[in-house]
């Protein structure tokens, strides 16, 4: 063996395309093919979802009074691969090659019981699932409830109506409701010449059409158009009334009653506004009183539910109102995805892992020491090297998974990760795309290869300040490569606020080869250079 390729298992074909991240609106049958085949379940993962399906079966076979499940982990964690794949495990009519999505799932679950429990959900209850992501929601100048985007994309997705106007929408529901829905379609056609359906769509003829007919059909509530005209719909609508009033829709129209709501990057949609977290808050209430376990919430959040977690990124002093709300929690963390990582594309052959083995039992006192970090605040910058954990992620260290995670983490809050791939994606394309697969064992992962794979994503959330300033450095240091890597780790490190970027901790990050000796005077003397050329 020579080359860092040479150790690989050959079935994990490092050069295939990897998805640059599970999202949640993809939904086609061949999105889904793909995602399912790569899609690996943890031991710790697999512990959520028979957790999870308990509650769940427990809930929908007698009563419960818990109806929260909060998903959380960090950017790219697969936390909304969690909760797509759970819940449309459970659409009988979702096929992949002539299998339910759901026996897919539990075919990567691996747990008889689990099946069987999962088997038992779909037979007794099979419930309704509505899932909608938050991160698509948020329209300049407006934001909405999450009550309301939950009643109104409801309604759009069941087919209940085509309107995206709430207005329209909220008087489509009220006509349900009032079993007046097919005489308005009627009186439309026959009035108007027109088929409902096709003009909908269209807020201002479904307006006036609206408001012509509204005293005709529901005098109670409109005693003329000027009624309809004038109201005011936040004043309108009561949230309990509301939310009664869709759960007896989805009933109608689906004849099922038992529901899931799966909403993705709640966290994110309402942390840093305390007015949306009291209506999610109130809104978990209502559904909790009112049917006793028969409506589930599974949200997904970058941030926990814990008031002061110091080892959460991403926490809004506010979220932990909503902690007695979402008892159930499942944490996605970095030690699932270094496992995932590690059977998706860095596992080694048997020799590979061998070598790798001796490798590390040989160089260990020098690895350690070289690659010590200090003073760190979060332990996750403090992982223990161990064996094991060396092989199965080598050329890159666990410290290196952990810095990758925060790293896009602080990207991703920027944006919310729009355009952002997934670690996973980011170890493929350093390997391959940057060669470090072609390099001799022995050469390890650091920050330089995190800079030049994130370079563009930096340019695109506000750190372009950054990107500019070591570019100029670069150019100044060309040909000294360990200038160069330092112009490059330092540049990607400041991005990350909780690490502190000492001397030794940056001799530690630019140590990149196991079992040689390294030159801190000549890294002294750079940074040196780079002070006096700013």
């Amino acid at each position: 063996m020579h080359k860092i390729q040479d150790l690989f298992d050959p079935s994990k074909k490092l050069n295939r395309e990897i998805e640059s991240v599970v999202t949640f609106g993809a939904k086609t049958v061949e999105d889904l093919r793909s995602e399912i085949k790569e899609y690996v379940v943890t031991e710790k993962l697999h512990r959520n979802y028979e957790d999870v399906l308990l509650d769940l079966q427990h809930a929908f076979d007698n009563t419960s009074k818990e109806i929260g499940i909060w998903v959380s982990g960090f950017y790219g964690s697969g936390k909304s691969s969690f909760a797509k794949y759970l819940g449309l495990s459970f659409d009988k009519s979702l096929m992949i090659d002539g299998v339910t999505f759901g026996d897919k799932l539990m075919s990567r679950i691996h747990d008889t019981a689990i099946t069987a429990m999962h088997r038992t959900i779909i037979n007794r209850h099979n419930p309704e699932v509505v899932m909608i992501d938050l991160s698509t929601q948020s329209v300049a100048g407006k934001v909405s409830t999450v009550t309301d985007i939950i009643y109104f994309e409801t309604l759009k997705l069941l087919g209940i109506t085509k309107s995206t106007d709430q207005k329209v929408m909220c008087f489509v529901d009220m006509l349900h409701s009032e079993g007046q829905y097919e005489e308005f379609c009627r009186i439309v056609l026959e009035d108007k010449h027109k088929r409902w359906e096709d003009v909908e769509s269209n807020d201002l003829a479904a307006n006036l059409i609206a408001s012509s007919l509204a005293p005709r059909l529901l005098p109670v509530y409109f005693p003329d158009s000027e009624s309809y005209d004038n109201i005011n719909l936040s004043s309108a609508l009561n949230e309990k009334e509301r939310l009664t009033r869709l759960y007896k829709l989805i009933k109608e129209k689906t004849g099922k009653d038992k529901l899931i709501f799966v909403l993705d990057e709640v966290g994110q949609y309402v942390a840093s506004n305390v007015d949306l977290i009291l209506n999610l808050q109130g809104m978990m209430q209502i559904l909790k009183d009112e049917f006793r376990g028969k409506v589930w919430v599974i949200a997904t959040a970058q941030q926990t539910l814990t008031e002061d977690n110091r080892q959460a990124q991403l926490n809004s002093n506010e979220l932990f109102r909503l902690n007695d709300r979402f008892p159930i929690k499942v944490d996605i963390e970095a030690n699932d995805i270094k496992e995932i990582i590690t059977k998706r594309l860095l596992g080694k052959s048997k020799e590979g892992q061998e070598y790798l083995s001796q490798l590390f039992e040989k160089n260990e006192g020098i690895l350690k020491n070289s690659t010590h970090l200090e003073l760190q605040q979060r332990s996750i910058y403090n992982q223990v090297l161990s064996e094991e954990s060396f092989a199965n992620l080598y050329p890159f260290l666990p410290v290196h998974i952990d810095i990758l995670l925060s790293l896009l983490q602080k990207l991703a809050s920027r944006t919310g990760g729009v355009g952002l791939r997934s670690v996973i994606r980011l170890i493929r394309d350093i390997l391959v795309d940057n060669h470090l697969a072609d390099a001799t064992i022995g050469q390890l992962a650091g920050p330089d290869h995190f800079y030049d794979v994130l370079r563009s994503d930096m340019e695109r959330n506000s750190a372009r300040e950054i990107v500019m300033a070591a570019d100029k450095a670069i150019k100044i240091f060309n040909g000294n490569q360990l200038a160069v890597r330092i112009c490059k780790s330092i540049a990607i490190m400041q991005l990350l606020e909780d690490f502190i970027l000492s001397f030794d901790n940056i001799c530690a990050l630019l140590y990149n080869h196991v079992g040689a000796k390294f030159d801190k005077t000549a890294v002294r003397q750079i940074l040196d250079e780079i002070s006096q050329s700013e």
